[in-house]
């Protein structure tokens, strides 16, 4: 299959379908968890990646919005809509998430839904992530992640904005502590200085 020309024509199909995911997902949300900073990942390390640190979860809903994240899980336990909250408590960026044999598809509005950024199809083997292909409103990407046993150790990344004619490529790689916790996330893009994202740039 054609992973690329699929999400293209479910990014066309699904652009202005925002309010049937959004009720269809607050039909089926059946526990929220609310959090300051993220708590879960839905890709590996996504989030350490981008350079944030792990949350903490809230007891109730925060004052204050900024970086407040909800999750909704239905009667399966499956995070099925992440809500982030920006400065104002109208601003309200949502995910949704379709669940399917081996694979998770995610669509990603900006506040309002009237403008669809991104969808994403994640493909599993035997619970692992080993590919995430991705639409979004500017370019397209391919991700390939690389495992040495349990461990994530390389994420191959060939991606273009829709004005190139070329794939970039670029690889994250993963380095852990004895104990198997994630120590370094470098990004290294061919003839250039590896850039440290994890710990270094973390918010």
């Amino acid at each position: 299959m054609d992973y690329l020309e699929f999400l293209k024509q479910e990014f066309d199909f699904q652009k202005d379908n925002y309010d049937f995911f959004l009720e269809k997902s607050e039909k089926e949300s059946k526990k929220t968890i609310i959090s300051k900073g993220f708590l879960f990942d839905m890709r590996p390390f996504e989030n350490e990646i981008a350079g944030f640190k792990k949350g903490k979860e809230c007891q109730s809903f925060p004052k204050n919005t900024k970086n407040v994240i909800v999750y909704h899980f239905n009667d399966k336990e499956q995070i099925i809509m992440i809500e982030e909250y920006g400065q104002a408590p109208n601003i309200i960026n949502r995910e949704f998430f379709i669940y399917a044999d081996n694979t998770l598809k995610s669509l990603y509005y900006s506040s309002g839904g009237n403008d669809l950024k991104s969808i994403r199809l994640s493909i599993f083997d035997k619970e692992k992530t080993i590919n995430v292909f991705n639409h979004g409103k500017y370019g397209i990407s391919i991700k390939k992640y690389i495992y040495e046993g349990e461990l994530l150790r390389k994420i191959q990344i060939k991606s273009k904005e829709f004005d190139d004619i070329d794939f970039s490529d670029s690889e994250l790689v993963f380095e852990y502590a004895d104990n198997r916790e994630l120590e370094i996330i470098t990004e290294v893009y061919p003839d250039e200085e590896p850039r440290e994202l994890y710990p270094d740039f973390i918010k």
